[in-house]
């Protein structure tokens, strides 16, 4: 695991295909102008926003937004929760 990125392994059953590492940035490397910009919307959507801005600005490749993207709900919870655990933070309050 390198410092400025979170490895999170999925397997296979999570994936509903084959086990897959998605590797996301630090919390404390997202940049000021993607949380300022998911600031105001409600908790739910912020999550939303905040993958979609991560992917447009190169900090998730394709590849790892194609596996997000085929993750039901409860693994997104699991992911992200793991995500935030690792950074010890959460997503801002709105």
């Amino acid at each position: 695991m390198t410092f400025e990125n979170y490895q999170a392994k999925l397997t296979a059953q999570q994936t509903g295909a084959k086990a897959a590492t998605v590797v996301l940035p630090r919390f404390q490397h997202i940049p000021f102008g993607v949380m300022r910009k998911i600031r105001k919307a409600n908790s739910e959507e912020q999550m939303f926003e905040l993958f979609e801005l991560l992917h447009e600005t190169g900090k998730i490749s394709d590849t790892d937004m194609a596996v997000i993207d085929s993750l039901g709900i409860e693994t997104i919870g699991e992911l992200v929760e793991g995500w935030q655990k690792d950074a010890e933070t959460s997503l801002p309050e709105s």
